[in-house]
């Protein structure tokens, strides 16, 4: 099974100008067919006018 969690938060940009981002996070988490778990945590954020 998948589920997938996402929303927003903010964190701190320690260098010049010193100042909160806007970030959007996803949370992918899974069970495998023997029952193992794993999961992932993607980060996206705007730099530059692009995102990453």
């Amino acid at each position: 099974s998948v589920w997938v969690k996402k929303g927003t938060m903010q964190w701190w940009r320690d260098w010049k100008p010193h100042k909160w981002v806007d970030v959007q996070f996803a949370l992918e988490q899974f069970s495998g067919a023997e029952g193992n778990k794993d999961g992932i945590l993607f980060i996206y954020y705007t730099f530059n006018d692009e995102k990453k």
